[in-house]
């Protein structure tokens, strides 16, 4: 999904998952709350009806990655600091 957005393609994809956390409905793609056949062709006309910025989807997939990769380095540095707190504590 992010490609497809890095790309600047707008996204078509199952209301689930990482899809919620990807795509904000109608400003990057259309999400489908079914799978099934007239939800799909449903979703496939919207993208169609549409103009698509594709500096604005390439954007919102920079930005994306950008907080996803700031918020797991801090989760990561934070579990350090701890596990050594914890260290520390037992006198390790």
């Amino acid at each position: 999904m992010v490609e497809a957005l890095a790309a600047g393609v707008p996204v078509l994809a199952y209301n689930a998952g990482g899809a919620r956390e990807i795509v904000r409905p109608l400003q990057d793609g259309v999400l489908l709350d079914r799978l099934d056949i007239s939800d799909l062709r449903a979703g496939i006309e919207k993208l169609a009806r549409r103009e698509w910025a594709e500096e604005e989807l390439r954007a919102r997939a920079e930005t994306f990655c950008r907080e996803r990769f700031a918020k797991q380095f801090t989760t990561f540095v934070a579990g350090v600091r701890d596990y050594k707190r914890a260290g520390t504590a037992r006198g390790s």
